[in-house]
């Protein structure tokens, strides 16, 4: 019964987000259309009349695939999270798309997924990585640790957060 009420709590949630002007358009962002659900980000950006777009970017290890894309876009995009899945398998690989996404956007906040494992080397496999648009103003303050309390919960609520430190 708990999971019946939690699951019309979604609907409705879901519901009052997509009111008004807010669309929902059921695809799968990706680098080419391969499938009739999948769509390429710039036929995302036709559809948007705006130069403040934000965007919520979880698409299960296509993430990688749309990089030169936002980089594109990126005069755009005032913001966005992207899940990184795989990071582990496929470190040079999200090591360069965090190089490149560093050309346009600073790196505001980092959640490692609970969810997901650890990587050999205590990385986790998948973060949720919110960048803003460069120049930020002023100097940032750097955290040295994460998660922020009363900011991140965990993805799995049965299991602790990861705990992350950074050396500056």
């Amino acid at each position: 019964m708990r999971e019946f009420f939690r699951r019309v709590r979604v609907l409705q949630s879901y519901n009052a987000f997509f009111r008004g002007s807010v669309k929902h358009f059921q695809e799968r962002i990706y680098n080419r259309v391969d499938l009739p659900v999948d769509v390429t980000l710039e036929k995302v950006f036709e559809r948007i009349d705006s130069n403040k777009v934000f965007l919520k970017i979880d698409i299960e290890g296509c993430e990688y695939r749309i990089i030169e894309d936002i980089g594109r876009f990126a005069g755009r995009i005032s913001g966005m999270v992207i899940e990184f899945h795989d990071i582990g398998p496929l470190r040079l690989v999200f090591n360069a798309a965090i190089a490149r996404l560093q050309n346009f956007f600073e790196i505001v906040h980092l959640h490692a997924n609970n969810y997901g494992g650890l990587a050999a080397d205590g990385v986790p496999e998948v973060l949720e990585v919110t960048f803003a648009k460069k120049p930020l103003q002023g100097p940032a303050k750097r955290r040295t640790e994460l998660p922020l309390p009363g900011s991140d919960a965990p993805n799995d609520a049965r299991r602790a957060d990861y705990k992350m430190r950074f050396c500056f």
